[in-house]
């Protein structure tokens, strides 16, 4: 394959003869990097596929054109990394920026519909979109996703659009579901960020779930946002709280909470409270439970406390805004 086309159709005799697999490389392939036509790729490690105009990627509608696929499919895969502290490939989808009143371009995944002809409920169900960030390997931070729209000109800037698909008769539509990485060992698990147009990289909407395990009355730690010199963060926290097991309590005794409070921290000292938590929601069936945030040094500190001899299973989501 070239190594770009531009509004070029691909000949038919040209189309791979099945799925893109880099597990099916020999040993030559993969020293060179290069996964070949006939499997899927693009018979290059340098080239690239643009267009002058639109581009679009669009499987056959004939399955039989896959012999490693049951369902047409479009499988974007960065490699991985052969080497130790070499990060692994990296797919980026971006909206172009236009250069003068042009609007940005946007950016926009679609998955196949479901046949409304068809009686089977597999053959009926839309295709489903799923983006995810590469695994971290030793002390490696998980890969993120970043989709970014193109800039406009003097014209409006590009948009990203993720789209549940709608349901057929009397069926539920899809879901949207943005899931950050977990964490590995004493890490933190992902976040979920959103960035305030034109604000500098610290000043975003972040949001986080996490899950915590309590058998008696410590204060324990569920959640650590570590506050940097001269900043403020004003945070939320929506906990749930039920009894799994345990000799005290009742079954089935659970909880819930939501609390706020508000952050600074000047210059070298520490992380300290503005005002006071605010408990704005707590249920509890047993009250020596408890959820608030606390202060230890630098951070602030989402804390729970359960009670002796009772099993308490902590779902937690914590959303802030921090200057």
């Amino acid at each position: 394959m070239p190594s770009e086309y531009f509004n070029e159709e691909k000949p038919e005799s040209a189309l791979p003869v099945e799925a893109p697999s880099l597990e099916n490389m020999s040993a030559a392939e993969r020293a060179a990097g290069v996964l070949p036509v006939s499997k899927g790729g693009t018979g290059t490690n340098t080239g690239s596929i643009r267009a002058a105009g639109s581009f679009k990627l669009e499987t056959t509608a004939d399955p039989k054109a896959f012999s490693n696929d049951d369902i047409p499919s479009i499988h974007l895969q960065a490699y991985k990394s052969q080497f130790l502290g070499v990060a692994g490939g990296r797919i980026r989808l971006s909206g172009g920026t236009s250069k003068t009143t042009g609007a940005g371009g946007s950016i926009e995944i679609l998955a196949g519909n479901g046949d409304s002809a068809a009686a089977s409920t597999d053959e009926s169900t839309g295709g489903s979109i799923d983006i995810t960030g590469g695994t971290g390997y030793g002390a490696g931070t998980g890969g993120s996703l970043t989709l970014t729209a193109g800039n406009g000109g003097s014209d409006v800037g590009g948009s990203i659009t993720l789209n549940g698909g709608s349901g057929g008769t009397n069926t539920d539509g899809g879901n949207v579901t943005l899931h950050a990485g977990a964490l590995a060992g004493t890490g933190n698990d992902g976040e979920i960020l959103f960035r305030q147009p034109g604000s500098t990289n610290s000043t975003f909407l972040k949001h986080q779930l996490g899950r915590t395990a309590t058998t008696d009355a410590t204060q324990t730690t569920a959640y650590t946002k570590t506050l940097s010199a001269d900043s403020m963060i004003n945070i939320q926290a929506f906990v749930s709280a039920r009894r799994t097991g345990g000799t005290g309590g009742t079954n089935g005794d659970c909880a819930g909470y939501v609390v706020i409070g508000t952050y600074q921290k000047v210059g070298a000292g520490g992380a300290t409270l503005v005002g006071s938590v605010t408990a704005v929601h707590t249920a509890e069936n047993q009250a020596a439970w408890d959820a608030t945030f606390t202060v230890s040094g630098n951070n602030v500190l989402l804390s729970v406390t359960g009670a002796a001899n009772n099993n308490i299973t902590w779902r937690w989501h914590i959303q802030y805004i921090s200057i």
